[in-house]
């Protein structure tokens, strides 16, 4: 299942104090793996968006954590939106460092 929250700019030292916390626990954001990313980058609003890609169970323990800081979960059409633009972005980074070995 697909996660995505958005947060102003002014908690983000919040934010990164939440996905990097306890990293080797079962579910925590190091183990489950997150996308961050600028709203500006995305042409979107300006903040940062945090997406993610688990199980419901996990994702529904994650999101509280992210609700915790106030975190705001991205839905319906401008969520479908943002992910493909993340994905879109993080295929061609990928196939930016591949070509670096040809």
């Amino acid at each position: 299942m697909d996660f995505l929250f958005f947060f102003e700019k002014n908690k983000v030292k919040d934010l990164n104090n939440v996905l990097s916390a306890d990293s080797f626990a079962q579910n925590s954001f190091a183990r489950v793996g997150f996308v961050q990313k600028d709203g500006k980058s995305l042409e979107e609003k300006d903040g940062f968006f945090v997406y993610f890609k688990t199980e419901e169970s996990i994702g529904n323990v994650l999101s509280k954590k992210l609700i915790d800081v106030q975190g705001v979960e991205v839905k319906g059409e401008e969520k479908e939106r943002i992910i493909k633009k993340i994905n879109e972005q993080e295929n061609q980074a990928i196939e930016g460092f591949g070509s670096i070995f040809q």
